[in-house]
């Protein structure tokens, strides 16, 4: 009787430990996912960055032009209606 106990145990303590290897690879796995996502995420947000800073200098290139035309006007004599 003995015997058959410890061979339960032996066999539950087996499948118990299959399954925290699957939980261990399952983690591993969801780590993996989360690591490229958040390099995903980065390279993104350094896009965004780039865009902004170019909208950036748009916006300023086109406040000079803006500045050059008014200057432009003044001296032909033309007046804003």
């Amino acid at each position: 009787m003995a015997k058959a106990g410890n061979d339960l145990i032996y066999e539950v303590l087996k499948q118990v430990q299959a399954d925290v290897a699957a939980v261990k690879h399952t983690v591993t796995d969801h780590t993996r996912q989360f690591l490229d996502l958040r390099k995903q995420m980065n390279g993104l947000q350094s896009q965004i960055n780039g865009v902004h800073d170019e909208m950036i200098r748009v916006k300023e290139r086109v406040v000079g032009v803006e500045t050059q035309l008014d200057r432009i006007e003044s001296r032909l004599g033309f007046v804003k209606a």
